[in-house]
């Protein structure tokens, strides 16, 4: 219905029709950030769910929402901003895995002890359960299955 419209009038249309004006919006660029953001974080789930923020915020804010450029670039700033979020909060959180697994690695049971060695263990999987599922996937592919991450 909307197809013919510029982006200009798609923006101020959404803050007095905002449903319609949305499924445009979402329909031309959805595909395109998805695709951009998977260039750069290489996960396909989670470029997804990056994008649906994106659009979850626009769609929240639609009748308070003032973008000063174009839409286009508006949502490429907000999906490379979340990436970079995504990509620092994974590796902080693959930094401290590889530390921790390190520092396991090195204990000497016999002076530790099997049940302090076992107690580490059991807070090791605790802690691990805390992360979100992607994060446990890679941790547990890495650790027990000896997958490697790309660089």
């Amino acid at each position: 219905m909307y197809q013919h419209l510029t982006d200009e009038q798609l923006l101020h249309m959404l803050q007095k029709d905002g449903r319609t004006a949305f499924e445009e919006i979402y329909r031309r660029y959805c595909e395109q950030m998805s695709l951009y953001v998977l260039k750069v974080i290489h996960s396909t789930e989670d470029a997804r769910d990056i994008v649906q923020d994106v659009f979850v915020s626009i769609w929240k804010r639609n009748d308070e929402l003032r973008i000063c450029q174009s839409l286009k670039s508006y949502l490429l700033k907000s999906v490379i901003n979340l990436s970079l979020r995504y990509i620092e909060r994974h590796h902080r959180i693959q930094d401290f895995l590889k530390s921790l697994a390190a520092y396991c690695s090195g204990l000497d049971v016999s002076t530790t002890g099997k049940l302090e060695f076992q107690e580490l263990v059991s807070k090791l999987h605790g802690v691990v359960a805390m992360l979100p599922a992607k994060m446990q996937e890679v941790y547990v592919l890495s650790r027990d299955e000896n997958f490697r991450t790309r660089k």
